[in-house]
């Protein structure tokens, strides 16, 4: 097992930075940085949880997921982007989980500086390609920028996009070269220079499954989803996936149908995903909340806008089970510095610095079609954003094991009955009475118990999800 972070230990060394002579630093970032939502899921973990992130002595594993809304609540756009939002931060939260299965790093730092010395119109000095093959800098592959301009140019502009600071194998080069030809300008001059490249490339690829929405924290346009597996929830992922049995967890006897219809909108706004409660025999009962946008306020557009929210509900669902996920990274930083010859008006030696940053992240989750009986819608329900007059619908899809053997009996019944194959049906029984009710004319309830299956401001605003069981 990996040792754990103390934070008793992390505390004491936040204290001791605080009293370090640091005093060009601040406590008060930028008011964008601010992210109230994170700050109260990492409380939540630690105050009310006794949790940590990560990897729990219990075998609980405890991820914070987090993104932003990109558009302002009065927008008509504002609730679709919302629901994106909880997806991109539930997709944050499998994507930290996966590096901390798998993640490779792959690093180089080059360092390349000299002076340059006099030159005429022929020379071909090329400080990428020149030296003793110990200390310089391999040439670009063949599809970078310099290769492909080699015949065109001179060396003055490798040297040129080195004093920009850009890589010349970079989406940049192509550009500042062709200014560079159009401007028909002298190379600078310069006597030396300094060019520092660092290159950082991470990838992760793993079976991610099992992560219930412990709770979601929203404010002002951030949202943190609390995340966590237990050894509980991976055997039910297993067992949908036809891999052991479910766990029997401590039993719920209320009726689920009837808890479902007297939650609030405002229960069912603030939750995204999947929650898991237990049912009467002690199975463990998966909750998927998901909603949609209507794009009218008719018939047609609510039916759309139900069928929208039930495919991301059981898509909760089938994420629930596992998914593969998969992450690639690539970060690229350059600085460069180069000094040419006299001083400047303040006497220092003429020079120019310049840094480029570019960096590329992708992350994925994908999931083959798994059959997956059981699911029952149990609520939908529907409001209006005041905000931006947007109609908002969603539903909670409910499944469990119970529920998912009662389909897979019933589904077995009608099909030994076959009445979508046609035939002579019941044409040669003659016409004494058979009767209508039979053996099965009492159907099983497979003994679980289902029963019968505040204005926000436009800025500034923060609410909660229910908390999920713990399992």
């Amino acid at each position: 097992m990996l040792p754990l972070l103390s934070l008793s230990s992390y505390a004491q060394d936040l204290e001791s930075a605080e009293d370090s002579n640091l005093p060009f630093l601040t406590d008060d970032g930028p008011a964008a940085f601010s992210n109230k939502a994170e700050e109260s899921a990492n409380t939540f973990i630690t105050d009310e949880k006794n949790w940590q992130i990560g990897f729990n002595p219990d075998g609980r594993y405890v991820v914070v997921g987090k993104s932003g809304i990109s558009i302002a609540p009065t927008r008509l756009g504002y609730q679709a982007s919302r629901s994106n939002t909880y997806d991109k931060a539930m997709l944050n939260a499998k994507e930290q989980v996966a590096k901390f299965y798998a993640l490779e790093v792959a690093q180089e730092i080059v360092n390349t500086f000299g002076e340059v010395g006099n030159k005429d119109a022929n020379d071909t000095y090329n400080r990428y390609t020149d030296g003793d093959g110990a200390g310089g800098v391999a040439a670009p592959n063949s599809n970078g920028i310099v290769d492909k301009m080699k015949s065109l140019v001179t060396a003055e502009l490798n040297e040129r996009l080195d004093a920009k600071g850009i890589d010349p194998e970079s989406g940049l080069a192509k550009a500042e070269v062709a200014k560079m030809l159009e401007m028909k300008k002298e190379a600078p001059n310069v006597d030396s220079y300094d060019v520092f490249r660092k290159s950082i490339e991470r990838a992760a690829q793993a079976e991610v499954g099992a992560l219930v929405v412990s709770k979601i924290f929203e404010d002002s346009g951030n949202i943190a989803v609390v995340a966590t597996y237990s050894n509980a929830t991976k055997q039910l992922a297993a067992a949908f996936n036809g891999v052991g049995v479910a766990p029997k967890v401590p039993r719920n006897n209320r009726n689920l149908q009837k808890w479902a219809n007297n939650l609030s909108t405002k229960d069912v706004y603030s939750a995204f995903g999947v929650q898991l409660t237990s049912d009467s025999d002690g199975n463990l009962v998966m909750l998927s909340y998901a909603q949609a946008t209507a794009k009218r306020d008719t018939a047609l557009a609510a039916k759309n806008a139900y069928s929208a929210a039930e495919a991301s509900a059981d898509g909760n669902i089938r994420s629930f089970i596992g998914e593969s996920v998969a992450y690639k990274g690539a970060l690229k930083q350059v600085e460069a510095n180069e000094e040419g010859q006299g001083l400047d008006e303040m006497g220092e030696v003429v020079g120019k610095l310049a840094q480029s940053r570019e960096q590329r992240n992708q992350v994925s989750a994908k999931s083959g079609a798994l059959k997956i009986p059981g699911i029952t819608t149990i609520k939908r329900w529907s409001t209006t954003d005041k905000r931006s007059g947007t109609t908002i619908v969603g539903v909670v899809n409910m499944c469990s094991m119970g529920t998912a053997q009662v389909a897979n009996r019933e589904r077995e019944s009608f099909e030994a009955i076959g009445g979508s194959r046609g035939g002579e049906g019941m044409s040669n029984q003659g016409t004494s009475n058979q009767g209508t009710s039979g053996s099965n004319g009492k159907q099983s309830s497979g003994g679980s118990s289902y029963g019968t299956m505040s204005d926000e401001q436009s800025s500034g605003y923060s609410h909660e999800s229910m908390e999920s069981e713990d399992f």
